[in-house]
Order: structure tokens, then C-alpha cells, then sequence
């Protein structure tokens, strides 16, 4: 084929613009410089065979976390974990459950079993259901000691324990057949906003005056716990979404931190940790620390999750954990946070499960 430089040049104008395209893409993946962040003073709290599973931390004074613990039944028990004086007791077997936050007094937690919504008493591990939720959707407290969830219908209701559900005017996108969009919603602790995607964006809806502010940045999503517990600031995830917006893949994934008003604030880790199939989300209770669990691609890379604590007053970052976190952890006022890790890294792919829980202070030098 003869050389045509009309033909060359179109491909490179095609090129500059590809790269034009992606630029506010790049622009996003910047993420918080390296701080002085470390955890001190690690101890033991308690040993297990196969992983406890940390769920949640009590919001009020971030004494209690609750956990599951799975048998070789399949069931599951529910725990809980009293950071005052390290103990742990367990409360109650249950099925397979993929929530169990506390309630604000943490006397109550909540589970899902099948599709119910269910509360477990901490004091005496008895069960009531209240309703019935969306699959995969959130199950949350708000901070007046209502249950908040999508129901049956998608539609997020209020809910008093024990009482009648109240609808919030708000209803999930319900596209036919499967997608990620029930799973991909978060309501404030003072239940005023929501945080919910469609058309491949996150969107906040105030339920007051029902105006909606649209997420600065594409492939926005939603994960567990969101918001900071005293409702000062939000992460949503940038994502890969496909199926028409309907459902998304990991990776990449990006956590961009975002104040209570929809403001933009930055991305939390940046594109160096997007190649990841998870990060998962959890805040101290007045919003200074922001943990991010980041698991690894590849293969056999279970016990390769490491852990991130970011201070969001001083937007810094550090890797706390190398290797070895399992699933979410979790940090209180003063910076005590508790962990599961693996004992071996490598073991845990090859069913070598066993590990500690253990205890420790967040801490910046």
C-alpha cells in the first residue's frame, strides 16, 4: 500500500484526541501524598481457624465491633468484640449473612437472612424481622435509631424496630433482569441524603427538598459505608461499569472522597492501587480516618490484602498493612483500631485460614 501522509496524519489526530479523552480520567487518579501514618502498640485479641469476618463499629463512642464467624456447616455465628476490654463473646448462629451493622447503642444488630431484614439482640442473641429488603441492597441505622432499606420493591424505606415501615420518596433504578444498582446505594446517617448510581454516575439526592447533585467524575459507584459516621464527607468508587450501566466489574477501582454537599475533595489512593478486585470502606466515627482494604489481582492472592489509612483533615495516606488484612477493619476514637490478618500470606489461597484478630493504635509520627 502506497504511503499517504493525509492518512498518517488522521491517525495521529485520532490519537491526540483519544488521549485528550482520557486526560480527566488520569486527573482523577491522583491520590493523597504519603503521610506519617503507622499502627503501634499491636497485640492479640483472638485466635481462629478459619477468618472472623469484622462487620461494623459502633458509632457511638466506636466501643463494639460486630463479626461473623463461618462453620463448617455453612452457618455462620454472630459476634461481638468490646474494645474497652479486648473480650469477644459470641451471640447468636445465623445463616449467611452479607451486613450486620449496629445500631446506634449498640444493643441491636442487624442481619439479613435470605431476603429479611432481621434484628438480633447483643444481650440475649434473640431474633425479630422487620421486612423484607432488595437483594444486595444496604441495611443501615440512622442515627435516630431507625433501620433504612431498600424493600422488596426497591423503594427506601424508615423504619422504627418493630414498626411499620415509612417510605423515604425514593425508588433504586429497576432494570430488567440482574444489576448492581440496588447495591449501589448509601443513606446518610441523619437519613437527609442518599447516595445512589444510574447511567454509569453516583448521584446525591437531598429527600428534603428532593434536588440531586450529580458526582463530579464517570463510572461513579457506591460501596458499604460511605458516608463518615457523623455525615461530614462520602467516598464513592470509580469503577468499570458495563452492561449499559446496569452492572460493574472491578478493577479498576479508584476512592474519591467527596464532602457531605457533593464537593469533590480528590482521590483517596490514586491509580498506582487501582488494579484491584476490592477496596473495602470503613471511617472512625468522626470522620478523620478512612481505612481502605486493597485486594490484589492475580492468582492465589488471598492473604496479599493490605490495608491503607488516609487522614481525610490532612488528605495523606500510608500503607498500614503490607499484606495479610482480611476484609474490613475498623478504628475508633483515639485511633484504636482492630484487624483480622492471616498468619501465612501465602497459606491462604491453599485453605491455611488460620489468624489472629488483633488490636492496635492508628497512629501519625
Amino acid at each position: 500500500m502506497p504511503y499517504r501522509p493525509l492518512a498518517l496524519a488522521s491517525l495521529l489526530a485520532s490519537i491526540a484526541l483519544l488521549f485528550a479523552a482520557i486526560e480527566p480520567a488520569e486527573a482523577v487518579s491522583s491520590g493523597f501524598p504519603e503521610g506519617p501514618i503507622s499502627i503501634v502498640d499491636r497485640q492479640p485479641l483472638a485466635g481462629f481457624n478459619t477468618p472472623y469476618s469484622l462487620m461494623d463499629l459502633s458509632r457511638s463512642g466506636g466501643r463494639f465491633v460486630s463479626f461473623t464467624w463461618r462453620l463448617t456447616s455453612g452457618r455462620e455465628r454472630l459476634g461481638l468484640i468490646d474494645l474497652n476490654d479486648d473480650s469477644l463473646r459470641f451471640i447468636a448462629t445465623i445463616d449467611d449473612t452479607d451486613v450486620a451493622p449496629l445500631s446506634p447503642d449498640a444493643s441491636l444488630i442487624a442481619i439479613r437472612q435470605g431476603l429479611d431484614v432481621v434484628v438480633v439482640n447483643v444481650s440475649d442473641g434473640s431474633t425479630q424481622v422487620q421486612g423484607q429488603s432488595a437483594r444486595g441492597g444496604p441495611i443501615q441505622w440512622l442515627i435516630d435509631g431507625r433501620l433504612s432499606y431498600l424493600d422488596s420493591d426497591r423503594a427506601l424505606v424508615f423504619q422504627p424496630v418493630g414498626g411499620i415501615p415509612q417510605s423515604a420518596g425514593f425508588q433504586t433504578p429497576d432494570p430488567p433482569g440482574p444489576d448492581d444498582l440496588a447495591s449501589s446505594v448509601q443513606v446518610s446517617p441523619d437519613g437527609t441524603l442518599v447516595l445512589y448510581s444510574r447511567r454509569c454516575q453516583a448521584h446525591l439526592l437531598d429527600l428534603g427538598s428532593s434536588t440531586t447533585t450529580t458526582l463530579t467524575g464517570a463510572d461513579l459507584s457506591v460501596p458499604v459505608r460511605a458516608w463518615a459516621p457523623d455525615g461530614s464527607r462520602f467516598v464513592a468508587q470509580h469503577v468499570s461499569w458495563t452492561d449499559h450501566c446496569r452492572s460493574f466489574g472491578l478493577p479498576p477501582v479508584n476512592d474519591i472522597l467527596f464532602s457531605s454537599d457533593g464537593t469533590r475533595v480528590g482521590a483517596v489512593l490514586g491509580s498506582d492501587l487501582s488494579l484491584s478486585t476490592s477496596h473495602t470502606v470503613s471511617w472512625s466515627p468522626l470522620g478523620h480516618w478512612l481505612l481502605i482494604g486493597v485486594q490484589p489481582t492475580g492468582t492465589e492472592v488471598a492473604g496479599f490484602e493490605a490495608l491503607y489509612a488516609a487522614n481525610t483533615d490532612a488528605q495523606e495516606r500510608s500503607r498500614v498493612l503490607k499484606s495479610r488484612s482480611i476484609d474490613t477493619a475498623f478504628v475508633g476514637p483515639n485511633g484504636r483500631i482492630v484487624f483480622s490478618q492471616y498468619d501465612r500470606a501465602k497459606g491462604a489461597s491453599h485453605g491455611h485460614l488460620e489468624g489472629t484478630v488483633e488490636t492496635g493504635r492508628l497512629v501519625e509520627s
